[in-house]
């Protein structure tokens, strides 16, 4: 830096000094909602997720996320507070996630409270006398229906629940009184997501 002022500089230009004054039109200036462009650029699915995740204090969401039993008439209320607020239109909705019962998409996406799903099979490893494996088994079925909400039947043959015993559910209980006891569970928790 020091060594610049000795440099010869043989195109040497004489410097040009400008004068602008600068004008600002009151009726050109706009202002721009940075949050809606936000929400445009988020895709359908993550907006619908995100709004169902943000009212899980809703009556009837937090009757899922609990486990308690719904009423038709609430379902109704919860599709049409969901179609005005978030999800646009029906037919967009089975565009994006397709056929579906409401109850089991909203549950899918809020998962079962930990304690609830807890609290279903509390009393049948108790008292059922069950081995490690199956109490492992139990707790895959716990920790499934806090993530997903609710559980096909089909699924407990298949993976995850196979892990122990290629025939799942039927390999690890081969009590069949056990088994009914868990597809139990599996159906009333189904049953409240409107989902059989």
């Amino acid at each position: 830096r020091d060594l610049i002022q000795f440099l010869k500089d043989e195109k040497k230009l004489d410097p040009v000094y400008t004068s602008f004054t600068d004008e600002l039109s009151q009726d050109g200036v706009e202002e721009v909602d940075l949050l809606a462009t936000y929400t445009s650029l988020q895709s359908y699915k993550d907006r619908v997720e995100a709004f169902i995740r943000k009212n899980k204090s809703h009556l009837v969401i937090d009757k899922l996320y609990k486990n308690l039993p719904i009423t038709m008439n609430e379902l109704e209320v919860l599709e049409q507070f969901l179609l005005k607020e978030a999800l646009e239109s029906k037919d967009r909705f089975i565009k994006e996630y397709g056929e579906q019962p409401l109850g089991k998409f909203v549950r899918n996406i809020i998962g079962l409270d930990i304690e609830v799903a807890n609290q279903l099979f509390a009393d049948f490893i108790s008292k059922g006398n069950l081995n490690a494996n199956q109490i492992t088994f139990i707790h895959k079925i716990i920790h499934y229906l806090n993530q997903k909400g609710v559980i096909e039947k089909q699924l407990l043959t298949q993976a995850p629940f196979n892990e122990h015993h290629d025939q799942g559910v039927f390999g690890i209980f081969p009590e069949e009184d056990k088994v009914m006891k868990v597809i139990q569970v599996i159906n009333q928790v189904n049953e409240n997501a409107m989902f059989a």
